[in-house]
């Protein structure tokens, strides 16, 4: 599970505590010793295929932003289902952290135009 990402974090973390304040102070905490050690920050990362119900899209597991844990490497950079639980239920809870989410991202069309032109030109 310690692969660098959010993703993964955030499962480990859940799996010792559900506590999100405790996410947030670990995750700061983590900040801080891969800083110190000159080491890159944690990557957002992506769990398992799913599907939102009200788009029919498929999407992946990934940690949303909470409201006072805003992160590069956390957040739904499209649209997300805030009900959804990809991991499934164990009984009545959510087996996975409550802030894994299922989220369909957004396309860059931009990037996808530039990769064009530049092979593009390099074929002609």
């Amino acid at each position: 599970m310690v692969d660098g990402t959010f993703h993964n974090f955030t499962l480990l973390t859940h799996s010792l505590t559900n506590d999100l304040t405790k996410l947030k102070d670990r995750a700061n905490f983590n900040e801080l010793v891969l800083n110190e050690m000159k080491y890159p920050s944690m990557k957002r990362g992506r769990g398992i295929e799913c599907r939102i119900s009200s788009e029919n899209e498929v999407g992946y597991a990934i940690p949303i932003c909470l409201a006072d844990f805003k992160k590069p490497y956390c957040g739904c950079e499209g649209v997300f289902d805030t009900r959804s639980c990809p991991y499934g239920l164990s009984g009545t809870k959510c087996r996975s952290s409550s802030i894994i989410k299922c989220c369909v991202e957004k396309c860059n069309k931009q990037l996808d135009l530039v990769i064009y032109f530049i092979i593009f030109c390099h074929l002609n």
